[in-house]
């Protein structure tokens, strides 16, 4: 018989600092374009969820590494970030909240936007099992149908 582990909120603290700092290296390696290093951090079976209806570009659930390597490559295409600023990173147990605000541009008809996020990680064993994000997606839709600057407000 396998005894239970003992509580301890140091051991916890140390899981969720661990899971912070996977949620980091995944932004890093967004941020310099880094697809294969994304990637490495995510564990093979990942759902990788972007709200939004149909009008939403790039919205709809993923899954596996293949199909996020692709949505990666679709939002290279797409979209150019002029800010990427990871606000806070928030654990509890295996999961990280990032707040993220982000400002960019569709480079097919040039609409800029300008939004929070707020982005769920579920990780297990250091690699991200899941994501969600949750955003406002009207403005991101009003920034690819018009071509012109949509921000959230803030």
């Amino acid at each position: 018989m396998i005894a239970p582990e003992p509580f301890c909120d140091s051991c916890g603290m140390v899981r969720e600092n661990h899971n912070i700092d996977s949620v980091r290296s995944i932004y890093s390696a967004f941020t310099r374009g880094d697809i294969p290093g994304i990637l490495s951090c995510m564990d093979e079976s990942i759902v990788f969820i972007v709200p939004g209806a149909p009008s939403v570009p790039l919205a709809g659930i993923r899954r596996g590494l293949e199909q996020v390597e692709q949505y990666y490559r679709e939002l290279a295409h797409c979209i150019e970030y002029t800010l990427f600023e990871q606000r806070e990173l928030i654990a509890q147990g295996n999961r990280v909240v990032a707040l993220i605000h982000y400002e960019g541009r569709y480079k097919p008809g040039g609409g800029s936007f300008a939004v929070d996020s707020a982005m769920l990680w579920t990780l297990g064993n250091g690699k991200a099992l899941r994501f969600q994000e949750f955003t406002d997606t009207a403005a991101l839709v009003r920034a690819a149908r018009t071509g012109g600057a949509v921000s959230d407000g803030r």
